[in-house]
């Protein structure tokens, strides 16, 4: 096992203590590093000429039992003088240096560690270590020197090695033998089921050549089992020590968890990432000293916390770390980003790996990434990159701040006209409601880049009573420039929105593929995989693939005479029929659940559509049970609707429901708990300038903007909303798909190849005909 760090990170592990520091810091942080820097060097650099040299690289390795540490950095800088040598570090304050008694000790001990290396290196007996501390207020420097003799330096670098060795063996040795113990683990089932193998041989056999796989395969497959078991097979011989499981919503969490506890007597840490909302211990999230006791002290207190848990536990739920947290009084969110640096298994939101804004730094500001992404349900995943990389300006926002804050601080409140008067210029009355741009427009980066800079010293302060406002402001101003700056390609749509007193500006990320392509960079190996990746140039294209990256589809390992699919072409939903076609609708619906008492669930494009045909279906089968999906809803609102459905009922249940919801895709229903889906309309997206937009860019780009923009992306949604239905070898179920579109290009030509079995029916008489002798030959199975 190879330990790389930074001296900056070793010597923070081993040393930091104190409070989380939340103290507001300025974005200019980095910029004004790099000016310190350049500022202090020149200087030197005048008065010492070739005796000082700059951005020493520096790399330090030691062999130990159980690892190999290698430590890398950059001295800021390194005088050589004839009767020494001395280790410069360079730090920017804020104050005045007078308020300086001495070096902060993170600060010495990072400039002792370049000073060891540099001993070591140079077999030298002595060495000057020096702190240089260069103010932005007076825009002077204060120095400290130090001198070490080789001894002594050396005793106090080991010291730091020995505290380090801890826990490096013991990550070392239980990597030991948890690489030992995966030779011998077997696939937790007696047989596989069909398909399972052959997916797990392709996310195998990926992995150990360092590829991409673009993997669909059916709804019951088993897919979460055939993407962990291989990828943690392939640990000890591919140099990979993590695997991120990402998915985009708590039930697959959820499932990827119970997966992994099939292997329960197993030696694998797992860790399950949760939002800082959710798992952290206060009533409000407030993460300051001052008012949260789990953030003072806290690292005076997490390596006790951290050692129990590494000692006692494998299975770092949210339970488990909220329990040892409140024992140990430290910030759950913190702790469980520290435990997953120990974890074999990190599952988390798609955001820890790919958002620009919260992304985990900790593993990915680095060249070395030996890891494997498993991306669950990536289907999911390219309307997830597009919002990740699109931000928006709004002018009544900034009227509205501004009104707030002229009261307070009158100099902010100009900074906000000027981003006003940017709109002004960019709007015209006589313009389109949607204007579009060639590019961000200068003025407003640089009317944003000067309110960051009035707002620096305010939120610095932390005593403005609009701290909290403002601070939400900063970064969202931040985003957009961030956006603006580095992200804004080809692939984006620009524009002014415009009507009535309403005015936005628009970076939209139409097409996330360049992103990508460097994203994946981040993995050694990634594994896409979803029961409906489908058209595969569709996903490899906007997911960053490559020529030399797989595709591999698993056929269904289900009986087709298990399932009915009825394509009921003969009801017309396009929107201007729509409403004229819910009582054939509501007839089709209420006929068909009287065929087979159980559970079904009717799927709509839409919340407004699916509570008018509700309402009607309520007046027509009033005696009818019936439940209904809200927007909104938390997780134990969805828990109860879902427990609703019970085992082979003897009264039918009808849950109404709305495609690409939490009740479409990720949930399981076993046991027959669900027996039929019918599937009103291919569930397009909402018509829209964006769409719209994204349509002509891939007409332009490969001929085909209409699927790409809404017919894939709706037929994604059928096919995982039809997916609920057969989930094992014994299930039996219908699915019926509403709608003119399902009988024609393109969206026929989406349909899966384990519902091509399916009829086509013009009226709904024959389609109740044959559903019901479906059933007689097909009863479920209890």
């Amino acid at each position: 096992m190879v330990n790389h760090l930074s001296v900056r990170k070793f010597v923070e592990f081993i040393l930091a203590s104190g409070d989380i520091d939340t103290t507001f810091r300025s974005q200019k942080r980095a910029v004004e590093g790099t000016y310190t820097h350049q500022t202090v060097q020149s200087r030197y650099q005048k008065k010492f000429g070739d005796e000082y040299e700059t951005e020493v690289h520096l790399l330090f390795q030691k062999e130990a039992p159980f690892y190999t540490l290698e430590l890398e950095g950059r001295a800021d800088g390194i005088f050589r003088f004839k009767d020494r040598i001395i280790v410069d570090e360079i730090k920017s304050i804020k104050g005045r240096l007078d308020t300086l008694e001495e070096g902060r000790l993170l600060h010495w001990a990072q400039a002792r560690v370049y000073g060891t290396i540099i001993m070591i290196q140079e077999d030298l007996a002595e060495i000057g270590v020096q702190l240089t501390y260069y103010s932005l207020e007076e825009k002077k420097s204060k120095t400290y020197t130090e001198t070490w003799n080789r001894d002594d330096l050396m005793s106090y670098f080991e010291d730091l090695l020995i505290a380090y060795d801890r826990w490096a063996t013991l990550q070392g040795k239980w990597i030991l033998n948890r690489n030992q113990a995966i030779e011998s683990l077997d696939f937790p089932f007696p047989v596989y089921r069909k398909g399972q193998r052959e997916m797990a041989v392709a996310v195998y056999q990926t992995i150990q050549q360092k590829q991409n796989l673009f993997l669909q395969a059916p709804t019951g497959t088993g897919k979460t089992l055939s993407a962990l078991f291989p990828a943690i097979k392939s640990l000890p011989n591919s140099n990979l020590e993590k695997i991120f499981y990402l998915t985009a919503k708590t039930p697959h969490k959820q499932i990827a968890l119970s997966t992994l506890n099939l292997f329960s007597d197993f030696p694998l840490k797992r860790i399950e990432l949760t939002a800082k909302e959710k798992i952290c211990l206060n009533d409000v999230c407030q993460c300051e000293p001052e008012i949260c006791p789990y953030a003072k002290g806290h690292f005076d207190r997490v390596k006790d916390c951290l050692w129990a848990m590494l000692e006692k536990e494998s299975h770092y739920t949210r339970d488990v770390i909220q329990r040892y947290a409140k024992e140990y009084r430290v910030c759950p969110l913190e702790l469980g980003f520290d435990l997953s640096l120990f974890c074999d298994v990190i599952i988390g939101d798609y955001n820890y790996v790919y958002d620009p804004k919260v992304y985990l730094r900790r593993f990915f500001d680095t060249e070395h990434t030996p890891y494997l992404f498993l991306i669950d349900e990536s289907h999911n995943l390219v309307d997830r990159l597009r919002s990740m990389y699109s931000v928006q300006i709004n002018k009544q926002d900034i009227l509205a701040l501004r009104r707030l804050v002229k009261p307070h601080h009158p100099k902010l409140g100009k900074a906000l006209e000027r981003i006003n008067r940017v709109f002004l210029d960019l709007r015209n009355e006589e313009d389109p409601v949607y204007k579009p741009l060639e590019s961000p427009p200068d003025a407003m980066d640089r009317a944003l880049r000067r309110l960051i800079e009035d707002l620096d010293p305010i939120l610095a302060e932390r005593n403005s009573p609009l701290q909290e406002t403002l601070l939400d402001f900063y970064f969202q101003a931040l985003d957009y420039l961030r956006i603006a700056e580095q992200h804004v390609d080809e692939g984006y749509l620009i524009y002014l929105y415009q009507q009535k007193k309403q005015c936005t500006l628009h970076l939209y990320c139409m097409d996330p593929a360049m992103k990508m392509r460097n994203l994946n960079q981040r993995a050694k190996s990634s594994i896409f995989f979803s029961a409906t990746l489908s058209p595969f140039p569709y996903f490899k294209e906007l997911l960053g693939g490559t020529e030399i990256d797989k595709t591999v589809s698993i056929s269904s390992p289900f009986d087709a005479k298990n399932c009915f699919v009825g394509i009921q072409y003969g009801i017309n939903l396009r929107y201007r029929y729509r409403d004229a076609a819910i009582p054939e609708l509501v007839a089709l619906i209420g006929e068909s659940i009287k065929k087979r008492p159980g559970n079904y669930m009717v799927f709509f494009p839409s919340y407004a559509y699916m509570h008018q045909v509700y309402d009607a279906f309520f007046n027509a089968y009033p005696k009818q049970r019936t439940i209904l999906q809200e927007s909104g809803w938390s997780e134990p609102e969805r828990e109860v609707f879902l427990d609703t459905f019970e085992t082979a009922p003897e009264e039918s249940l009808l849950g109404f429901c709305v495609l690409g919801g939490v009740f479409s895709e990720g949930i399981d229903l076993p046991a027959n708990r669900l027996i039929g889906a019918i599937l009103v309309g291919i569930g397009l997206p909402q018509i829209s300038f964006q769409r719209d937009q994204i349509k002509t860019y891939f007409d332009k780009k490969h001929g085909d903007g209409f699927l790409y923009a809404y017919v894939i992306p709706g037929m994604n949604k059928v096919m995982q909303a039809g997916g609920r239905v057969i989930r094992t070898e014994n299930d039996k179920g219908m699915i019926i798909l509403v709608g003119q579109r399902f009988s024609q290009p393109p969206a026929i030509d989406l349909v899966p190849a384990h519902w091509r079995h399916g009829q086509f029916f013009g009226e709904s008489k024959p389609l109740l005909t044959e559903l019901e002798a479906f059933w007689e030959n097909n009863p479920p199975h209890n």
